[in-house]
């Protein structure tokens, strides 16, 4: 058998989504979900076709095949309306940011 070495478990990175060194802070978690609300609200607030597919896409968590089945439309269709609604969510969130 060959002997590898490697790093300690010191240098490995941590995880994706593990809680950072705020994590027990609740100003902090009160932040973040204030935040994660008011991105439900951009995404409820998107006008019609968009809104419809980006909340089943972003809040219900379906993927853009099943969107179009269940929307009757055909996948290309949603994909470009997934593409839009990114598009006008970025503008907005862009705008928010530059107002505060």
């Amino acid at each position: 058998m060959r002997k590898v070495d490697a790093p300690g478990d010191d240098a490995l990175p941590e995880p994706r989504g593990a809680p950072g060194s705020d994590a027990d802070d609740p100003a902090v978690n009160l932040a973040d979900r204030a935040g994660a609300a008011e991105l439900e609200q951009l995404v409820r607030n998107l006008r019609e076709p968009y809104g419809k597919i980006a909340v089943m896409y972003f809040l219900e968590h379906k993927e853009s095949s099943e969107i179009a089945k269940l929307v009757g439309r055909p996948p290309a269709t949603i994909n470009s309306q997934l593409w839009r609604a990114k598009l006008l969510l970025r503008q907005q969130i862009t705008e928010r940011r530059q107002n505060e």
